[in-house]
């Protein structure tokens, strides 16, 4: 039987496993290969138009698998001041917690481990608006998309919450260029799956616009 291009892309759109795996090849073949030679070169530009073409890509992605269930995620009718109040204050926690391990990690192992302040000399005033949109939000949202709202979700109908959380944080903290900083991630992808389930998509999304922005603001000062 004759499979045509239609029917093959509508299986894949309900697979979360070839999903996950797109994703993973994206952020193998393309994302961290152009962050890699952004800060080997020490050109910005690149660095910010890595983060916001994965941003694109994941929010676009998560809408053409799957739009209307990652959308019953987003309630937010009569949520604003919560997910306001809840995101804020996760945000900063999250921003809080990353430097809590960075400096750990740095004072440990200084020649293994790449400190987020290497980022620092990104963060010249031209590329500041850039990485605000790019950085702070447009990843932001695209990630939260993908990794909190499609797999999260479908996973978990499948399979269950526990596999659920550790594949979606697995494959978000893959993003990153040595293990360490990859435990990093992979906690607070554990911390945002929880706050989606326990709260909103929404919420996880405003959290960690927050984080991010007050990451940049740091590295900035």
């Amino acid at each position: 039987m004759i499979v045509t291009f239609a029917e093959l892309a509508s299986r894949f759109r309900k697979s979360p496993t070839f999903i996950a795996i797109a994703c993973l090849v994206f952020v193998l073949v393309i994302e961290l290969p152009m962050k890699a030679q952004a800060l080997s070169e020490d050109r910005p530009a690149l660095f910010w138009f890595a983060l916001f073409l994965s941003g694109a890509v994941f929010f676009f992605l998560a809408r053409w698998v799957d739009a209307e269930a990652v959308s019953s995620l987003l309630p937010l009718e009569g949520h604003i001041a919560q997910i306001a109040i809840v995101g804020i204050l996760t945000g900063v926690g999250v921003f809080g917690f990353r430097l809590l391990l960075d400096q750990v990690f740095l004072s440990l192992i200084p020649d293994l481990y790449i400190s987020v302040r290497e980022m620092a000399g990104l963060l010249t005033g031209a590329s500041m608006m850039i990485a605000f949109l790019s950085g702070g939000v447009i990843l932001a949202v695209g990630e939260e998309k993908m990794f909190r709202g499609y797999l999260l979700s479908s996973i978990n109908e499948r399979r269950g919450l526990v596999f659920a959380l550790l594949i979606s944080a697995l494959i978000y903290g893959l993003r990153t260029f040595d293990p360490f900083a990859f435990v990093v991630n992979f906690l607070i992808g554990i911390f945002l799956g929880l706050l989606t389930l326990r709260f909103n998509l929404a919420t996880a999304v405003a959290s960690h616009i927050v984080a991010n922005l007050a990451l940049i603001i740091f590295l900035s000062a």
